[in-house]
């Protein structure tokens, strides 16, 4: 049985899914393993509060679009009750990649939400 919900909010820049039934560390926990099998690694933070980044920026810098680099923060905040959200946002926007690195980073954070569906 999975724990996630529905999806609250999806935009440009920011994705939030709301689950039930697990508690926030699991949850982070849960939410790392989907990160790391996309190739995400924690940079800062912990998996409840953090960020996540694949890829590495220097290279995109030099390489535009020939190289993906995303980098997006993730939070695990509370809800009424047993309700946990999961919060993931942007943090880079993929201007180093021109109009197509731009798409990269909208596309990933696409495919992102659909990962986190399957918690």
């Amino acid at each position: 049985m999975g724990y996630f919900q529905s999806n609250e909010l999806q935009d440009k820049s920011t994705v939030l899914h709301v689950y039930q039934g697990i508690d926030a560390e699991t949850l982070g926990i849960e939410v790392a393993k989907v990160l790391a099998s996309r190739g995400y690694e924690i940079k800062e933070g912990n998996p409840q509060d953090g960020v996540f980044e694949r890829g590495n920026r220097i290279i995109r810098i030099l390489l535009g679009a020939f190289h993906k680099y995303f980098k997006f923060g993730v939070r695990i905040e509370p809800g009424e009750g047993d309700i946990l959200k999961v919060r993931v946002h942007k943090l880079t926007s993929g201007f180093s990649g021109g109009v197509i690195g731009v798409n990269q980073v909208k596309n990933e954070l696409k495919g992102l939400a659909e990962a986190l569906k399957t918690i």
